[in-house]
């Protein structure tokens, strides 16, 4: 009669600790139907706000970026949404429906994806068993070992106050040892199992593709079920041009129902065109584009419209809109040198116990980029008043061009690049094993981390203007890179072995050898040193830059021609 009382209460132990760890609530349909979210613009900004030094790309602009840090980075980012997707408590990325984040379960249900949402079930399922076996066993064995334990202390003597069961005492450890390791293993089931119930089985790309049978059929989503599109600028506003810098765009797709259709690896459904053409550039997301302005390097564009438009390949659905300049903002442009490249780490110590070697200090950083700017005052064509500014970046073959109202601004930002990270120090070498009747060596110190590189220093930059009035127009910053990150010290050296031989052979007890220390971490590097600006008042007609501009554009300088005066050559 005992058994089925002890499998009945284990099998209680299973279905109250399942309705505990499982996360799901068995969710009824409702008129809301799941969708899922993923604002990796979001999760980008969060990246790049906390980014270490020890990792700086996530700071960088995209432009600055090699092709090897941009497939890292994506590759950070990617296990970073697999990492949030089902998390209850991370709200952005997952399934949804309304405002509530679902869980993996639920959502598998909701989408009618059986297959899918027993198989999490059945993967729960094993957690919630391991954890309370787990616990049984916790139980059992620990219990076991303290009941035969207390019972052989509690039996010495004539006046026990209980008979002993366990006579022997090879029994005793036998049967204490044997409690002791279920315990202990059971101990372990019991996070484990926990874990197990948390995890989710599947990635996003199963959740967004069962989503996507669930609303358009087995077929899933084809690019003929896209009936709207939207373009915004990433803001959420109309796409405009800020003066003449180019214009980041964000893309929206939605279907029959205006639901809003995730385009993650759809970016060849998608046909972008600009009147006049070659404007378009494409971004890093099937959703994201850039746009050129077509002022930005002929001002002979003034006045004529630029139209963008987006159509689906294999679809009917397209979108267009006209893309004013705005002249009364702030256009920027900031330009960082390449970060220096890290030193090498320090090469180990062997197997003989000697140092690890130091790490290289980090290469300094590169220098900002050099800029020559000119600025004057403009009338174009249609008597609307302007300030030009023509800038040149030093090995740049292309001008670039911004008209900007009085009053505006024009800001310039060159900086060094950050210096490279200090190598790391290399592990200390593990100490000698002992012969007979010898002590084990001493492990090598681990080698001291390399110190991080300079910064790069920052740019130069020449700036003439027109007039003295001009001087608040463009605003330079020219600022030298950070120091590099240190490099980590190396790793101890563990000591080596104990030799053979006993006390009676050898006289004494041979010891194992000392561990080495840990390096020490090498310095951050130093911060490079600020470009320098230097501002001067011109005649337009010494200005080649803004000389160049104006020729055949229709623009004239402000009380003066259309084309400055010939500049003097000096003998």
């Amino acid at each position: 009669m005992k058994r089925p009382g002890l499998l009945l209460t284990f099998l209680s132990l299973v279905s109250l600790a399942g309705c505990a760890l499982n996360p799901a609530r068995n969710l009824a349909p409702t008129d809301l139907e799941p969708e899922i979210r993923l604002e990796t613009d979001a999760l980008k900004a969060e990246f790049a706000e906390s980014a270490s030094r020890a990792d700086e790309r996530w700071g960088v602009m995209d432009e600055d970026l090699t092709p090897a840090d941009r497939a890292e980075r994506k590759k950070i980012l990617d296990a970073e949404i697999e990492k949030r997707f089902f998390d209850l408590d991370k709200p952005g990325i997952g399934p949804f429906r309304g405002t509530e984040k679902l869980d993996e379960q639920d959502f598998y249900a909701l989408v009618d994806d059986s297959a899918s949402a027993k198989a999490v079930a059945g993967s729960r399922g094993f957690g919630q068993f391991e954890s309370v076996a787990g616990l049984f066993l916790s139980i059992f064995g620990y219990g076991t070992a303290l009941a035969v334990g207390g019972n052989y202390a509690l039996s010495s003597g004539e006046n026990a106050p209980m008979p002993r069961i366990i006579t022997s005492p090879l029994g005793l450890a036998v049967i204490v040892g044997a409690g002791l390791v279920v315990g202990g293993l059971g101990t372990l089931m019991i996070p484990d199992g926990q874990a197990r119930t948390k995890a989710h089985v599947f990635g996003h790309e199963r959740a967004v593709a069962s989503l996507e049978v669930f609303r358009y059929g087995p077929g899933g989503l084809v690019p003929a079920a896209v009936t709207a599109l939207q373009v915004t600028s990433l803001d959420g506003s109309t796409p405009r041009f800020c003066s003449t810098d180019e214009a980041d765009l964000k893309l929206s797709a939605f279907d029959k129902r205006g639901r809003k259709i995730i385009l993650e690896g759809r970016s060849d459904w998608f046909s972008w065109n600009t009147n006049p053409g070659g404007l378009f550039i494409h971004g890093e997301e099937p959703d994201a584009a850039i746009v050129r302005s077509p002022i930005e390097r002929s001002l002979a564009a003034y006045g004529k419209e630029t139209v963008l438009t987006v159509s689906v390949n294999g679809g009917t659905a397209t979108f267009s809109t006209p893309m004013p300049h705005d002249f009364n903002c702030s256009p920027s442009i900031a330009v960082k040198g390449r970060a220096g490249e890290p030193g090498e780490s320090g090469k180990s110590g062997g197997s003989d116990g000697r140092s690890g070697k130091t790490g290289l200090r980090g290469n300094p950083g590169y220098r900002g980029a050099n800029f020559e700017i000119e600025a004057a005052r403009v009338v174009a064509p249609d008597g609307a008043r302007f300030v030009l500014v023509a800038i040149q970046q030093e090995a740049a073959r292309d001008v670039k061009l911004e008209l900007v109202k009085e009053g505006g601004k024009v800001v310039i930002e060159t900086l060094g690049g950050m210096g490279g990270h200090g190598g790391r120090g290399g592990s200390g070498g593990r100490g000698r094993s002992g012969g007979k009747c010898q002590d084990g060596g001493e492990g090598g110190d681990g080698g001291d981390g390399g110190d991080g590189g300079t910064g790069g220093e920052g740019g130069s930059v020449q700036v003439r203007l027109a007039d003295r009035g001009l001087r608040d127009i463009v605003s330079v910053f020219s600022r030298g890179g950070e120091g590099g990150a240190a490099g980590s010290g190396g790793s101890s050296g563990s000591g080596g072995s104990s030799g053979s031989g006993g006390s009676k052979e050898c006289g004494r007890s041979t010891r194992s050898g000392k561990s080495g220390r840990s390096g020490h971490s090498g310095s951050k590097g130093r911060p490079g040193a600020p470009g320098s600006v230097m501002v001067s008042e011109y005649a337009p007609a010494q200005m080649g830059l803004i000389e160049a501009a104006l020729s055949g554009s229709g623009f004239t300088l402000e009380g003066g021609s259309s084309q400055p005066a010939p500049r003097k050559r000096s003998r």
